[in-house]
């Protein structure tokens, strides 16, 4: 990009893998101080954590052998 400034704003209109937002964020970081918010890493979306248990009461015999 062309002219791009750090604190300019990236709108991805395809993000499908995140890869131009995650260089977008590591470019942004190189002009970043230390105790700038941009520095703090995005978290990954929490994920649930299913057990096989649980899951066999959905089945349709309620995972009754």
């Amino acid at each position: 990009m062309v002219a791009a400034r750090p604190d300019d704003m990236l709108d991805d209109l395809f993000p499908g893998t995140g890869a131009v937002a995650e260089a977008w964020r590591t470019w942004r970081l190189k002009f970043a101080l230390p105790v700038d918010p941009a520095t703090i890493p995005p978290q990954p979306d929490s994920m649930a954590v299913v057990s096989i248990d649980s899951l066999s009461s959905l089945l349709p015999d309620g995972g009754e052998d």
